[in-house]
């Protein structure tokens, strides 16, 4: 079952140990940093990222949630930088 993982905000967003699973969707959607991600994994912590790499590149390049289109769900949500 896919579930969302929300970034610690430390550390490589591009490694899986810097996510924990989340209960609830996020409520970030756009800003610098990445918020979450939205995987078909079901441990606490995401064992691969495949494919997930380009999205999250993209969404820190463009400043935008990923992949984007219309009527596409979103599988990389960004935040503000949290001070």
């Amino acid at each position: 079952m896919a579930k969302w993982y929300a970034y610690s905000g430390n550390g490589d967003p591009f490694l899986s140990p810097n996510y924990r699973a989340t209960t609830v969707k996020p409520v970030c959607t756009t800003g610098e940093e990445i918020c979450a991600i939205y995987l078909a994994d079901n441990d606490e912590i995401p064992s691969q990222f495949d494919g997930m790499t380009t999205y999250i590149a993209n969404a820190l390049v463009t400043l935008v949630p990923q992949p984007t289109g219309v009527g596409v769900r979103r599988f990389v949500y960004l935040r503000a930088p949290i001070s």
